[in-house]
C-alpha cells in the first residue's frame, strides 16, 4: 500500500515514519501556519502516545494541541483539546470522548484569564450542557468572583427551584435573574425577568409564559412582592447583608437605651430567628428615618417592591 497516496499531508514532499508503539503513523509539517499532524494507514488524525495535531505561533510556541484516535478527537483522563496564550499558560481546555464534549465529575470546557485564573466552565455530558448538582456554566470575574451562573439540563436552559440565569456585579450583589423552561423564559408565580440595580432595588421586572412575555393581574404582582419580600428577609439574615443586621439592630436598640458599645456586643450574639423578627418588627414601624439605612438594606428591597 502507497501510504502517501492515502495520507492527507499538508507538505507531500517531506514525510516522515513513525513506528512508536507499532503503530504507523505518517508525520506532515505544514510550511504556513506551522502545524504538525499524525496519521495512521487510513489517513486518520491519529496518536496514542500523545496529540495528534499541534500548532505553533508564528515565534515556535505551542498554539494549541489535539489528540486523536482513529480520527476520533478522544482523550481518556485529560482534556483532548489544549489552547495557549503565547508565553505557554493555557487559556483553554476541552474534553471529548469519542468526538463529544464529554467529562463526569468537572467541567468539560474551561478557559483561563491569562493570568492563570479561571474566566469560565462549562460542564457537559454527552456533547450536552449538563449538570444536576449547580450551575452548568459558571464565568468569572479577572478576581475570581462569579459573574454569572447558567443551569442546564440535558442541554437545555432550565432550573426548577429559582432562576436559571443569574448575572453579579463585581461585588456578588445580583444584576439580573431570568426563569427558564425548556430553553424559553417561563415562570408560573412571578416575573421571569428580574433586573436589579447596585443597591438591590428592582429596577424592571417582566413576566413570561412559555416563551411569551404577557401583562400580570394585580393579584399576581401582589403575591409576587409578599413572597419575595420574606425571600429577601431570609437571604439579608444568613449573611448577604450583616451590616444591615447591625444597623437594625442599633436602631431598635436604641430605643431601648442601649449604647453603641453595647449593641456592638449584643448583635453578633442575635440567632437567625432574632435577627428575621427585628427587621419584621422595622418593616411594620412607621418609617420616619429611612435615609440612614445602608445601601441594599431589607428597607430599599421593601420600598422598591
Amino acid at each position: 500500500m502507497n501510504n502517501e497516496e492515502n495520507t492527507p499531508a499538508v507538505d507531500k514532499n517531506d514525510p516522515q515514519t513513525d513506528n512508536q508503539n507499532n503503530a504507523h503513523h505518517v508525520i506532515s509539517v505544514s510550511e504556513v501556519g506551522a502545524a504538525k499532524k499524525y496519521h495512521d494507514e487510513n489517513g486518520n488524525l491519529s496518536r496514542m502516545d500523545g496529540p495528534a495535531k499541534t500548532c505553533y505561533f508564528p515565534d515556535g510556541s505551542v498554539e494549541y494541541e489535539s489528540y486523536y484516535v482513529d480520527g476520533h478527537r478522544h482523550r481518556i483522563g485529560g482534556p483532548a483539546d489544549i489552547f495557549y496564550y503565547k508565553d505557554g499558560t493555557i487559556s483553554g481546555e476541552v474534553y471529548y470522548v469519542n468526538d463529544q464534549i464529554h467529562r463526569v465529575g468537572g467541567p468539560a470546557e474551561v478557559s483561563y484569564y491569562s493570568n492563570g485564573s479561571v474566566k469560565k466552565e462549562t460542564y457537559c455530558i454527552n456533547g450536552k450542557r449538563h449538570r444536576t448538582d449547580g450551575p452548568a456554566a459558571i464565568e468569572y470575574y479577572e478576581d475570581g468572583t462569579v459573574e454569572k451562573e447558567s443551569y442546564f439540563i440535558d442541554g437545555d436552559l432550565r432550573r426548577d427551584d429559582g432562576p436559571a440565569e443569574i448575572w453579579y456585579y463585581p461585588d456578588g450583589s445580583v444584576e439580573r435573574e431570568t426563569y427558564c423552561a425548556d430553553g424559553g423564559l417561563h415562570r408560573t408565580d412571578g416575573p421571569a425577568m428580574i433586573l436589579y440595580s447596585e443597591n438591590g432595588k428592582v429596577k424592571k421586572a417582566r413576566w413570561f409564559n412559555d416563551g411569551e412575555e404577557f401583562t400580570p393581574s394585580p393579584e399576581q404582582v401582589e403575591a409576587w412582592k409578599e413572597k419575595s419580600k420574606i425571600t429577601m428577609e431570609e437571604e439579608c439574615v444568613h449573611g448577604s447583608l450583616r451590616k444591615f443586621s447591625s444597623w437594625l439592630a442599633a436602631k431598635l436598640h436604641g430605643r431601648t437605651g442601649l449604647n453603641s458599645t453595647q449593641v456592638a456586643a449584643t448583635e453578633p450574639a442575635l440567632s437567625t430567628e432574632n435577627r428575621l423578627e427585628l427587621l419584621r418588627k422595622e418593616q411594620s414601624l412607621q418609617k420616619t428615618s429611612t435615609t440612614d439605612a445602608p445601601t441594599g438594606s431589607i428597607t430599599d428591597h421593601a420600598e422598591s417592591q
